[in-house]
């Protein structure tokens, strides 16, 4: 006789458990943003037969973010070579450059350079072939109404008709004074619209990834207005970018540089006292 009995969880702890996968994808956000901006902290790097990994632990200690490369294994022979050796001389370069510049000389693949992606689920930044980042998929939605919505086209427009007006000048006409005509629409089916978008992404955007391409990174169907993209990372920052960027990766802060020491701090004061008062004397009393 079985006396098991269900398991049931406390309502309190069921709502903990919904509270955490809903904060799931924002808190992967959060990190992959606080990710990309310790990877855009610039480097001064010269190193010549290095080994990779070596590189890629001082761009970790550097800049404190986390990276996970995808090295060649026993059971991948896919991947980068740790112990290969690179040679990166470089003055100021984003850290995230730095990495994908060493990683080129790591890879053994001569036909597709290795790149990068933030994990979904962590925040973390991916480095490696395709091959190996294409196992690390999500779902996302697009909205496209906007794309696939046709307005008529207006192409036999109402004519004046001159008789009529002449006759209701005389008094002898009630009738309209323009020509009724019809219409002319282009009936477009929105399907077919989504058809060429989907057609465009596969043709742009990591070409050889698509599986109706013959690759193994990511599908696309339309479904009641919207593109159901099941890809990695690499493939969504491509569409739509990160929501939680201001501008695109790599893009240099337009900021003055600080000075470096007092005596340019000093002369920088002086410089724009300097401008102050030309421009009080220069403008109207």
């Amino acid at each position: 006789m079985n006396n098991r009995r269900p398991i049931r969880l406390p309502i309190r702890l069921m709502a903990c458990f919904a509270a955490l996968a809903i904060s799931l994808p924002a808190l992967a956000q959060s990190q992959g943003a606080k990710t990309l901006a310790l990877l855009t902290k610039p480097l001064t790097v010269k190193v010549e037969d290095a080994p990779f990994e070596d590189l890629v632990e001082f761009v970790r200690t550097a800049t404190g973010a986390t990276v996970d490369v995808a090295w060649i294994t026993s059971r991948h022979s896919d991947g980068l070579d740790p112990e290969a050796l690179v040679s990166v001389d470089v003055q100021g370069a984003q850290a995230l450059a730095l990495l994908l510049h060493a990683a080129r000389q790591a890879s053994h693949d001569d036909f597709q350079d290795p790149t990068w992606q933030l994990d979904h689920q962590t925040g973390a930044l991916q480095i490696g072939p395709r091959s190996r980042l294409n196992k690390f998929k999500r779902l996302e939605m697009y909205d496209i109404n906007d794309l696939i919505l046709v307005l008529p086209d207006y192409t036999d427009v109402p004519r004046l008709n001159l008789n009529s007006v002449v006759r209701q000048g005389q008094g002898g006409s009630s009738g309209g004074i323009f020509q009724q005509t019809q219409n002319q629409t282009t009936d477009t089916d929105p399907r077919a619209e989504a058809e060429r978008i989907m057609e465009i992404l596969r043709a742009v955007i990591e070409t050889d990834e698509w599986i109706d391409n013959g690759g193994d990174g990511a599908t696309v169907r339309f479904y009641e207005g919207n593109l159901l993209v099941s890809a990695p990372d690499y493939i969504h920052r491509q569409i739509n970018g990160y929501t939680f960027l201001a501008g695109p990766v790599g893009r240099p802060a337009l900021s003055k540089a600080a000075p470096a020491n007092d005596t340019e701090q000093a002369k920088a004061d002086a410089e724009d006292a300097k401008d102050n008062e030309a421009a009080a004397e220069s403008s109207p009393q």
